[in-house]
């Protein structure tokens, strides 16, 4: 068990308020009827020249987790961001997200390997309605779509080189 795998700790930092029910002797917080989610502070995470030791540690201590014990039901908070076992919800605005790629006219992929899917659905959904897609990687990953099925601008460069 990884200190990820306590979903109670990682999803509830408050087991026992006005938002909560019961379920078979699980106290779960009712997406219903609960507060909005607060806003990441991610203003009070400080940049840092000392490496990813130092951000990891900024970013766990910012999220009330113990780097030792892991994360404590009642007091660390959820980063926000999908972990491998969860599913893309509004929660991480996936309604907001397909709306844009159903409006968009053209779609740039920058630095992915589409192993992650977000990535993978919005490629999809570039393929679907047959709009022009770029992407932006040095050594980018052989997707498998035959030449001249799709619009598709490989730029074998960096983000900075492309921008730039």
């Amino acid at each position: 068990m990884t200190r990820y795998d306590d979903q109670m700790a990682l999803h509830d930092a408050m087991p026992y308020s006005d938002d909560t029910v019961m379920l078979d002797d699980t106290v779960m917080r009712d997406v219903f009827t609960a507060a909005p989610f607060m806003p990441a502070p991610w203003d009070k995470v400080a940049p840092s020249s000392d490496g990813d030791a130092a951000l990891e540690a900024e970013l766990l201590a910012l999220c009330q987790i113990d780097a030792a014990a892991g994360p404590q039901p009642g007091v660390s908070l959820k980063p926000y961001v999908l972990l491998f076992d969860e599913y893309y919800t509004d929660l991480y605005r996936m309604g907001t997200a397909e709306a844009w790629m159903a409006e968009s006219s053209r779609m740039v992929f920058i630095g992915t390997s589409f192993s992650v899917n977000i990535t993978a659905i919005a490629l999809r959904s570039a393929i679907s309605r047959g709009i022009p897609v770029e992407i932006v990687d040095p050594a980018p990953v052989d997707l498998g779509i035959p030449d001249g099925m799709v619009d598709i601008t490989w730029h074998r460069m960096t983000a900075k080189e492309w921008v730039g």
